[in-house]
């Protein structure tokens, strides 16, 4: 018996975005005791705007998530950004925060935030595979060993995180 299968490969990295937009990957993780985030702003050259890696609390992997977006929209309205593409490998943070899922009530005071938030700008939500959200992902489990950092903007990336941005990350 001879078996004939179909292998296809799909190409991922990441992709500016449009002319005069920021893209904002956002990535959330926990490992049970803490959860952290993880956020890369760039432009639409690929030019590193700034990142935050973040300590959020006791919080499940989906409150991660939703914390990131969150905190990413906020620091966007603060900057006077009207126009954002918002990248994630969640698709239940993109789900609840777009309306096209139902979601538990535990999350709905998060989602209310975005989605007040996102009243004064436009926001893309984009879906992307986790290999083309790695800076957002390092950043996200980085701060999980952090001491409490309440949060750590930075505007020039460290070597191990310019790295992954240059490697199409």
């Amino acid at each position: 018996m001879i078996h004939i299968y179909n292998i296809s490969s799909i190409y991922v990295q990441w992709m500016p975005p449009p002319p005069y937009w920021l893209k904002m990957n956002i990535d959330g993780s926990s490992n049970g005791q803490i959860g952290g985030i993880g956020i890369v702003i760039r432009n639409e050259f690929g030019g590193f705007i700034a990142g935050l890696s973040k300590q959020v609390g006791k919080v499940t992997n989906d409150m991660a998530e939703l914390w990131a977006i969150k905190d990413g929209l906020q620091t966007m309205s603060r900057l006077g950004v009207r126009q954002v593409q918002v990248e994630s490998d969640s698709t239940f943070a993109i789900g609840a925060v777009s309306g096209s899922i139902n979601y538990a009530w535990c999350f709905r005071p998060l989602v209310n935030d975005c989605k007040k938030i996102m009243e004064s700008m436009s926001v893309v939500f984009l879906y992307v595979y986790r290999e083309a959200n790695k800076p957002a992902d390092f950043l996200a489990k980085r701060s999980l060993h952090q001491d409490n950092v309440v949060s750590n903007w930075c505007v020039t990336p460290d070597l191990e995180l310019g790295m992954l941005l240059t490697n199409n990350g």
